[in-house]
């Protein structure tokens, strides 16, 4: 797939803004920060950016998407109020899960909802 490229085998559990009700899951949004270790090794640790509330989703069938690295199969749809500078370069925190922010899309473009496509880390 190259440019243009558009999602396959899509399934969305749900199409519609997410109420209260459905903030059911308590997550954390990290930022990777680097230290320098005591033997001059750089080392790489999350810092937490936010705790929230958040809807996740599971996707079923694949989706790729292509950012600069090989294609990843989105795992999980999180719906979280929205928070500006949130980016594909941070992560979820769910319990002891971490899901990586593979894509990050303000919903409508009304500064309410951010729907964030995922990445289960293994």
């Amino acid at each position: 797939m190259g440019a243009g490229m558009t999602p396959v085998n899509v399934v969305r559990t749900s199409n519609r803004e997410p109420g209260a009700a459905d903030l059911r899951f308590p997550v954390v949004i990290q930022s990777a920060t680097e230290t320098q270790a005591a033997d001059g090794a750089v080392v790489q640790a999350w810092a937490t950016r936010s705790a929230t509330r958040a809807k996740i989703e599971p996707v079923t069938g694949s989706e790729a998407y292509k950012s600069e690295g090989p294609y990843a199969a989105v795992t999980h749809r999180v719906w979280v109020r929205y928070q500006a500078g949130i980016t594909p370069k941070m992560r979820l925190r769910y319990g002891t899960r971490v899901l990586e922010i593979i894509r990050v899309t303000n919903v409508d473009e009304r500064q309410r909802w951010l729907e964030l496509d995922c990445v289960e880390a293994v």
